[in-house]
């Protein structure tokens, strides 16, 4: 696991958050998520299966 991640305040307001966003608040939440996620790496790679996400992020497996 890494040690640290940046998590860019442009992810609220940049154009790719803003397209993000408007997918929906799940999209949102798998995509802060897959940014912030404890199974990747420094290179940003990890092996993630859906059950993963929902069990992290509290989402339905549908909205994972």
């Amino acid at each position: 696991m890494r040690e640290y991640s940046i998590f860019s305040p442009m992810f609220w307001v940049g154009e790719t958050g803003r397209k993000i966003q408007a997918k929906g608040p799940e999209a949102t939440i798998v995509a802060a998520y897959l940014i912030t996620s404890p199974h990747s790496h420094m290179l940003g790679l990890f092996y993630c299966p859906i059950e993963y996400i929902a069990a992290d992020t509290g989402l339905p497996y549908q909205g994972a």
